[in-house]
């Protein structure tokens, strides 16, 4: 896409209820050095490119399955979307953003080289980035 690799990841979390089934929580989203971690894949690519992305994903309506314990109601993520925006991510957050940002490169690269030892240790890396990111998003 326009010269580079758009990397897609949706993130499930495991259901609490009876039918234990996998709920879509997040979607991360990487091209070149930036990142973005969203409730929609919609909502990822606007933040990833700076406003609206110009694609339609057919994700707009979608309201995120809460995690237990957290408010039912989604906060407004964007500008215009009946709210305010949120406020700028806080340190920790944009180092796990980071730090996920730094392990698809790592991944990508160790995929490109067949280095199939160096991939996993990157894709636990990736997912380690990703339970924090998780994590901080609940506490917000």
């Amino acid at each position: 896409m326009g010269g580079g690799l758009l990397y897609v990841q949706p993130v499930f979390v495991q259901s609490s209820g009876a039918t234990k089934l996998p709920t879509l929580q997040k979607v991360l989203v990487g091209f070149g050095d930036e990142v973005a971690f969203e409730n929609t894949l919609q909502e990822a690519l606007d933040v990833l490119f700076g406003g609206d992305s110009g694609a339609s994903t057919g994700d707009t309506d979608v309201v995120p399955e809460p995690v237990p314990g957290e408010d039912a109601t989604p906060a407004p993520t964007q500008p215009g979307d009946g709210g305010t925006a949120p406020s700028a991510p806080s340190l920790d957050y944009q180092a796990a953003l980071n730090q996920a940002r730094d392990a698809l490169a790592e991944r990508n690269t160790a995929m490109q080289n067949a280095d199939w030892a160096a991939y996993g240790e990157a894709d636990a890396k990736l997912t380690e980035a990703i339970n924090r990111l998780l994590e901080l998003d609940g506490e917000g």
